[in-house]
């Protein structure tokens, strides 16, 4: 498996940094922003993206809506920062198993277990509250979780040529694997609707 150079990470971390940058309408320190997103993820672990209120925000943070709003256009740029610093903080996990020097099986076996344990960290509530009130936000997790789907196969190639694993197709196995944690995190949504 071919690691990242130092180039590649470093136009990763750009591409990142653009999604995120337009977030915010003038510098926000760090602490306080750290704040902002911290106190609306606890806010919508309670009641949900939809459920959360900006006043409820201002509220934990001691502080106005009306300094919420300079730094955030709306609610929707907040969960989308929320979301994408969540998305970033479990890549950054799972690529740093797939690049580890582990063999095929053992990064494959740290992979489910630290998705599996991301996965339950976060109310079933707010993956529906995405797909159902904020599908553009959802389309972008869906868009990062599909750009990751290479290296998964790339530790699928790797254990084959090793032969850690059987001669498979990679991205079937991978699809087979990303299309399970799918209807595990889309699983509240079959039983509300059944």
């Amino acid at each position: 498996m071919t690691r990242l150079t130092e180039e590649e990470r470093l136009v990763k971390a750009i591409w990142r940094y653009e999604m995120i940058a337009p977030l915010l309408k003038e510098a926000l320190p760090r602490g306080a922003q750290s704040a902002l997103l911290k106190h609306f993820k606890e806010l919508a672990d309670e009641r949900g993206f939809y459920g959360a209120t900006v006043d409820e925000l201002a509220a934990r943070n001691n502080m106005s809506k009306r300094t919420i709003y300079r730094y955030f256009k709306s609610k929707e740029e907040i969960i989308e920062a929320v979301v994408l610093a969540k998305v970033q903080e479990v890549e950054r996990g799972i690529l740093s198993i797939l690049n580890s020097k582990e063999n095929p099986v053992k990064k494959m076996t740290q992979f489910v277990k630290f998705l599996s344990e991301k996965l339950r960290s976060f109310n079933p509530r707010v993956y529906g509250d995405l797909q159902r009130h904020y599908p553009e936000v959802w389309e972008k997790v869906e868009q990062l979780r599909a750009s990751n789907i290479k290296y998964l196969i790339q530790v699928m190639v790797e254990g084959s040529e090793q032969g850690y694993f059987k001669e498979i197709n990679p991205t079937i196995v991978t699809a087979s694997l990303l299309a399970t944690i799918r209807a595990v995190v889309n699983q509240p949504l079959c039983w509300k609707t059944t």
